[in-house]
């Protein structure tokens, strides 16, 4: 009887440990961007914005619509940044501000920027003559929009312009720009190795957390998947017809696919799998590796994880069910 307990026990916990919990969740066409911030969650879906409550899964707001005028989305996408005390939409080229009720707060009409303390963090393309490169920069602004310095740059994953672009070679999976702003803090990933730049309010760099990391080889498996991928889908094969002549890949993988930023952690996921599961690592702002584990993910596609978000320990995704689209489900799963 005692033996039998003991395996009613462990077979308790090891369904707990792998079972995810799912909520049924209605009414969304396309969603991009799911973010879980507090008691909150928000949902990005052009051209609207959901918020919902964590607690009780029920919709607390809706809003938002198309159009080119004053707080109005355009562009067919919507990009959200979650702050303490407010919702920060991008969308096109301007910004608007709402509060964490949905009530309009302002709007930047010409300009896309991410919060940082009283700061901005604004991204300009810039054009070196000399090295015949194209750059991203990420730069501070001040409130007013006044640029105070520049942070860092990345290569433009498509180089060259002009009747000369044809020259010039595509760099298939080079991840560039990705950063993420939260209260007081900037975090930014390198584009080739594990590396994450930690900087305050002010531009200064606190930390750069590395590790030494054997980045996966590209096989000519991985570059015929990445080329069917692109050639196949409904956003990328006009692009690829157009460009095919000029992809190239790298010889490795990046170290790092992607990373979230949510209450003072970093969750950063690679390119390695075992089994169902995605590689993750979990730091604190200092640098300090406090978990390593396999996830399931389930990314949407090779390329895009699909509306997912981590807060707390937790690992959130919205999944379509239906491919009508009627119904979706939000997985949460422990990090563990």
């Amino acid at each position: 009887m005692k033996r039998c307990s003991v395996l009613l026990l462990f077979l308790l916990l090891v369904v707990q440990t792998t079972t995810a919990r799912t909520v049924p969740l209605y009414g969304f066409n396309k969603p991009n961007q799911l973010v879980v911030d507090g008691d909150q969650f928000f949902i990005a879906d052009f051209p609207h914005v959901y918020i919902y409550s964590l607690e009780h899964f029920l919709m607390q707001k809706k809003f938002g619509r198309e159009g080119k005028r004053a707080r109005e989305f355009f562009g067919g996408v919507i990009f959200l940044n979650i702050q303490p005390d407010q919702i920060v939409a991008l969308s096109g080229w301007k910004t608007i501000f709402y509060n964490r009720q949905g009530e309009f707060l302002k709007e930047l009409r010409k300009d896309a920027v991410f919060p940082l303390g009283k700061n901005f963090i604004k991204v300009d393309p810039v054009r070196e003559e000399k090295e015949k490169v194209n750059y991203w920069t990420i730069n501070l602004n001040d409130a007013g929009l006044k640029k105070i310095k520049e942070i860092y740059r990345y290569p433009v994953f498509m180089q060259g312009k002009g009747p000369q672009a044809g020259a010039h070679v595509i760099n298939l999976l080079r991840q560039f720009g990705l950063f993420k702003t939260a209260l007081d803090k900037f975090v930014l990933m390198d584009y080739k190795d594990f590396i994450l730049h930690v900087y305050d309010s002010k531009g200064n760099k606190l930390t750069a957390i590395k590790r030494k990391y054997e980045k996966l080889k590209i096989t000519e498996h991985d570059k015929k998947k990445y080329s069917d991928f692109f050639k196949n889908s409904e956003i990328y094969k006009e692009f690829y017809e157009k460009n095919k002549h000029r992809f190239k890949f790298d010889t490795h993988f990046p170290a790092i696919k992607g990373f979230d930023f949510r209450g003072g952690l970093i969750y950063v996921y690679t390119y390695k799998e075992k089994g169902a599961g995605t590689e993750l690592f979990v730091f604190n702002v200092k640098g300090k590796l406090l978990k390593k584990t396999f996830l399931p993910m389930k990314h949407k596609n090779l390329l895009d994880p699909g509306p997912c978000s981590f807060c707390d320990w937790k690992f959130y995704r919205l999944i379509e069910k239906d491919k009508a689209g009627k119904e979706w489900q939000l997985n949460i799963i422990d990090i563990k």
